[in-house]
């Protein structure tokens, strides 16, 4: 790692300790800053169309339980290579 990377990793860590654990109202930036820093694509707009919507802030998803239920949920979801994101903020 570069100084200037390392400097940028420090930046953002510091910058998202101050977040205040807010994880609905920061996630979609906190995973764009993320996505700047370790230089992979952000996540793109989402469509109508949910079979279209491989890599999106927030992909509609049916959650099936072991009892049989189900329950709609959201995550933000890759297509390739298949990473699933569930944002949870972190507790001290």
């Amino acid at each position: 790692m570069t100084d200037t990377e390392s400097q940028a990793a420090t930046a953002f860590i510091e910058r998202w300790e101050r977040s205040g654990a807010a994880e609905r109202s920061n996630h979609q930036l906190f995973i764009s800053e993320l996505c700047d820093l370790i230089g992979v694509p952000r996540p793109n707009p989402a469509t109508p169309d949910n079979s279209q919507n491989a890599y999106i802030f927030e992909r509609a998803v049916t959650f099936q339980h072991g009892d049989g239920k189900t329950s709609s949920g959201f995550i933000v979801f890759d297509e390739e290579p298949r990473r699933f994101y569930r944002i949870r903020a972190a507790r001290e």
